[in-house]
């Protein structure tokens, strides 16, 4: 396979008729394709030629001998996901930026999850090293964010609008003020609440300035490289289980935080004005920049609220999670540190996400005096 067409893990001991899932094991998707009356190929033969699994759905390409299709089952949340990605997988189907789905299960004969067939999608993955790439992501994610939305486009999970992101992030900061002022005051209590006082004081007036500009586009809701595709010049996404009505500045941004971090600043500047002239949105560049400085704030906070829990990492996870979560820590300190123009140094940076792995230790004490 050239490229995985979800972001899951290969799962090469899986038979072509069953496949072991935290759900148990699935009986016979694929005797569902090729008998069900549902089946976009009912009546043909099909050949199992890979199998991928992940931890919300599990995915089957087959051969039919005239084309390549993936099936896909929703093992978590199915009839809401699957829904969702069918619909917005429609509508960027016919601007040739995802492949074709074929059909969408909502109560498969013989099977326990809805199921999603589509047309397989040649391509490689994408690397935003490479310029032509970064063009062909401008040009299809902006070409995305133009597009209308039809009476069955549902809302994306994520936030509509700048005021509804705020909203959910002065949430975290009452209750993470919570806990901080019950905490020793040491070096990482400092660095988070001078995150937390610059964000209240610099970002509510940009956000009210901003309020009521955001008009309703289609989003992908969960834009990553590796549900990219490159071929013939173009990219194609997969993956569209989040996808819906949201804030096309909001995904800009975090394309920008997440696929393009580790770029000169100069290419990823010149990535966003190809964007923008693309989606061709009014009032699109501002609030994209007002993005970039909310949603580093957010997962900060996310981060930190995992400290106010008793036991934040379980014991026999700590080796592997914890310095997943570290990494995490750091990025997100280093961009809110950006963002907020807070002057600590890469040093510094470094000595809080270390002491924020030994807070996640369950034998760490998370209050003053051990409480």
């Amino acid at each position: 396979m050239p490229a995985q067409p979800d972001r899951n893990i290969a799962c090469p001991s899986a038979s072509p008729s069953t496949m072991a899932s935290e759900t148990g094991t699935i009986p016979d998707p694929l005797h569902w394709l090729a008998h069900a009356p549902a089946s976009p190929v009912h009546g043909q033969a099909v050949r199992l030629t890979d199998t991928l699994t992940g931890d919300s759905n599990a995915l089957w390409k087959v051969e039919t001998g005239t084309e390549s299709l993936v099936l896909k089952m929703f093992l978590d949340a199915g009839q809401a996901r699957g829904r969702r990605q069918y619909n917005a997988q429609t509508l960027a189907w016919r601007a040739d930026l995802a492949p074709e789905p074929l059909v969408f299960d909502r109560y498969p004969e013989g099977l326990a999850r809805q199921v999603l067939v589509y047309r397989w999608c040649p391509g490689c993955p994408l690397d935003v090293r490479d310029p032509a790439h970064r063009e062909a992501l401008a040009q299809s994610l902006g070409q995305l964010h133009r597009l209308a939305p039809t009476p069955d486009t549902r809302l994306s999970p994520h936030p509509i609008n700048a005021e509804y992101q705020w909203n959910l992030i002065e949430g975290s900061l009452r209750r993470l003020e919570r806990w901080r002022l019950e905490q020793p005051w040491d070096e990482l209590n400092a660095a988070l609440t001078a995150a937390m006082q610059e964000g209240s004081r610099q970002l509510p007036a940009l956000v009210t300035s901003l309020e009521g500009s955001t008009p309703a586009a289609v989003v992908h809701g969960e834009l990553y490289g590796e549900h990219c595709l490159m071929y013939d010049g173009r990219v194609r996404m997969v993956d569209w289980e989040l996808a819906g009505i949201g804030d096309p500045a909001r995904e800009c941004a975090h394309v920008i935080l997440h696929m393009l971090r580790n770029l000169p600043a100069d290419d990823c500047q010149a990535w966003q004005d190809r964007y923008l002239s693309e989606a061709g949105q009014a009032n699109l560049a501002p609030r994209v920049e007002l993005y970039v400085r909310l949603l580093p704030l957010e997962g900060l906070l996310n981060l930190a609220l995992l400290l106010t829990r008793r036991q934040p990492t379980a014991e026999a996870d700590a080796g592997r999670v914890g310095p997943l979560l570290r990494v995490a820590f750091r990025e997100c300190m280093s961009d809110v540190n950006r963002a907020l123009k807070l002057d600590f140094a890469d040093e510094e940076l470094d000595q809080f996400a270390c002491q924020y792995q030994r807070r996640l230790q369950p034998d760490m004490p998370m209050v003053a005096g051990g409480e």
